[in-house]
């Protein structure tokens, strides 16, 4: 069945979904969507293969595996240079293998890999499913390799189901490039909206793949080209970051250029080439986070803080930061070596601790500001100099400022709180003055800075 068809059949059932009263989502299409083409023969489930692949790559060079309490619902295979090659630019290679087959194929291709040294952030899933192995790799020239020894093993290729219709491929290996977006989840995303739209305008029974092709481009048109309906996209994509937005553009004109019938793998290489590589040769190498690294960051974090309470886990990091040691964190829940093993950098772990945050920062920032426009700087010095004691009464309540303050922040986050604020405004850590009093009348000098930005403006 070629990959039109299968789109299409595809599409009806999300549609069949949509008549029955079904509410249609991302994620439900999602759930549907990587489930397209498998072949459960034993089992669905492929994690009690994990530590057996443990076992076999430990004493192995090039490559680490691993399963940590924060990335259950994947065997991880990594060997990755962060100074070789920055991750947002991995090819990435979907290769649908069954549960019959998969122990000994990935025995076979992370062996054949690491012989061949080669540099990737790769995973297997739990679960049978049309992506159940991802390979992150480096660059074409691996990418190629790993396929040519994949479809010239005859066990791996007895095993392989059919590969993603909606992403390049020849026949059994699928190819994508999605930065640090979730190529599935975008093209599910677009599939919801696709439905949600027809079934709104009582139009369900003309969904087609044409349809939802030419729904894709209308939006890429307005939104990438036209500039129009921004708010809106963000909004229904669900977008985190308004930077990312350049992400999600160059998905979508790549999933535009893999819906098209008789595409190749060849035709893959030269559109990353084009959409990804030639674009960002200019640009600057901005520290890119991940869905999975925020959402695992965000549970160590608040292990970290039942642990050590807010101070010392803020102290223990802004510490890392200056040093980029890694015993200051904790060995429990296996919480040290996961961040070693996943490469969380100096600059990814303060991006993520300024994502952590940011509300409580601002909220905080908001409050002192308010303070000292209405009384001026020796109130607000007092009254940071008493948050950090639990007393907020120094605060004015003007805009519900300290309401807010007692009800979401605790003594313990005040330090950390000003110290974000220090690395948000682009101060190096090592910079950032070490007594709280001193740290406190820097703060309120940006807090100064703030006030004749406002009346300037």
């Amino acid at each position: 069945m070629d990959d039109v068809k299968q789109i299409e059949q595809f599409l009806d059932k999300i549609k069949a979904a949509a008549q029955s009263g079904c509410f249609i989502n991302p994620d439900m299409v999602y759930a549907n969507l990587i489930r397209l083409g498998r072949r459960v023969i034993n089992s669905r489930y492929i994690n009690n293969n994990f530590l057996d692949w443990i076992e076999t790559f430990k004493e192995t060079a090039n490559i680490n595996v691993f399963e940590g309490d924060y990335c259950q619902d994947f065997c991880k295979f990594v060997n990755d240079d962060y100074n070789v090659i920055t991750p947002y630019n991995m090819i990435k290679m979907y290769i649908p293998v069954d549960d019959a087959h998969i122990s000994e194929a990935a025995k076979r291709i992370f062996g054949f890999m690491a012989q061949n040294k080669m540099i990737h952030h790769s995973k297997i899933a739990k679960k049978v499913r049309f992506d159940d192995i991802v390979i992150r790799v480096s660059d074409e020239e691996n990418a190629k390799k790993i396929e040519e020894f994949v479809m010239n093993d005859a066990y791996i290729k007895e095993g392989l189901m059919k590969p993603n219709p909606f992403a390049f491929n020849n026949g059994y290996i699928s190819y994508a490039w999605d930065g640090e977006l979730s190529f599935n989840m975008v093209v599910a995303s677009y599939i919801s909206g696709y439905i949600n739209e027809l079934k709104n305008n009582n139009k369900l029974d003309t969904v087609s793949y044409k349809g939802l092709v030419t729904y894709i481009g209308k939006i890429y048109d307005a939104v990438f080209k036209e500039g129009k309906y921004k708010d809106d996209y963000i909004d229904a994509m669900k977008v985190e970051e308004e930077y990312q937005l350049d992400n999600y553009q160059k998905v979508t004109e790549l999933l535009l250029h893999s819906l098209m019938p008789g595409k190749t793998t060849e035709d893959f290489f030269k559109v990353y080439n084009d959409i990804v590589l030639e674009d960002n040769k200019e640009k600057d190498t901005k520290t890119y986070i991940s869905e999975w690294q925020k959402e695992n960051w965000n549970r160590i974090y608040e292990f970290l803080v039942k642990k050590y309470g807010y101070e010392e886990t803020n102290i223990r990091i802004f510490k890392f930061l200056e040093t980029g040691n890694y015993n200051l964190f904790t060995r429990e829940n296996n919480i040290r070596s996961y961040l070693v093993n996943n490469n969380f950098t100096e600059d990814m772990v303060k991006e993520l601790y300024l994502l952590t945050t940011r509300e409580k920062r601002d909220i905080l920032a908001n409050a002192s500001y308010d303070t000292y426009q209405k009384y001026g700087y020796a109130q607000i010095f007092v009254a940071l100099k008493n948050a950090q004691l639990g007393n907020y009464n120094n605060f004015t309540n003007d805009n519900k400022g300290r309401y807010t303050l007692r009800s979401t922040i605790t003594s313990g986050e005040i330090m950390g709180l000003i110290l974000g604020k220090y690395l948000e405004n682009g101060y190096d850590i090592k910079d950032i003055p070490k007594v709280y009093d001193e740290m406190i009348r820097e703060y309120l000098n940006q807090l100064e800075k703030r006030k004749k930005s406002k009346i300037s403006a």
